[in-house]
């Protein structure tokens, strides 16, 4: 999955913009497993995360807390969507393991996750670019460990291992 087809995902949910919450919860939790899953299979030969979707609900939870938080913000005030979102991704990726044919990947630190100040009725194609380098710039930031299968070494691990480009 490309971040094109992850844009796409959520654009059906987004629009129209004061459409239901909890289906753009689901869709933009959905959408955002769907691009780290394709991009860890890629990176590791195969590998999948061993709890990946058990992280699904986690996401949707925070993703519709977030929505209600921007809700009761009001439409003209400017929040940071992306301070909202942050504690919602960095739990996603607590703990992640990915196990892969050749070796095993533990994240150890969930990066960063920050972005601008955006008004609550920017436009849904403004968001979405904003959105896409906010994630972007989020998985080059994640590190951990990678543990060798065959040859038994222990060694540091980033995300900017990850497809971070289109």
């Amino acid at each position: 999955m490309s971040y094109k087809l992850f844009k796409a995902e959520c654009m059906v949910s987004l629009r129209p913009a004061h459409s239901n919450k909890y289906i753009q919860a689901i869709t933009i939790s959905r959408a955002y497993n769907n691009l780290v899953l394709n991009h860890i299979e890629t990176m590791s030969g195969g590998g999948k995360f061993v709890t990946g979707g058990l992280r699904i609900p986690l996401l949707i939870a925070g993703m519709q807390l977030v929505f209600e938080a921007q809700r009761r913000a009001g439409s003209y005030k400017k929040i940071n969507i992306f301070k909202l979102i942050a504690p919602v991704i960095k739990l996603y990726w607590v703990g992640q393991v990915c196990v892969g044919p050749t070796g095993t990947v533990i994240v150890s630190n969930t990066g960063v996750f920050k972005g601008p100040h955006i008004r609550n009725n920017k436009s849904i194609d403004g968001f979405m670019k904003i959105f896409m380098g906010v994630i972007r710039t989020h998985l080059i930031t994640i590190s951990g460990t990678y543990t060798n299968f065959y040859t038994g070494l222990t060694t540091p691990w980033s995300g900017a291992l990850l497809k971070s480009l289109p």
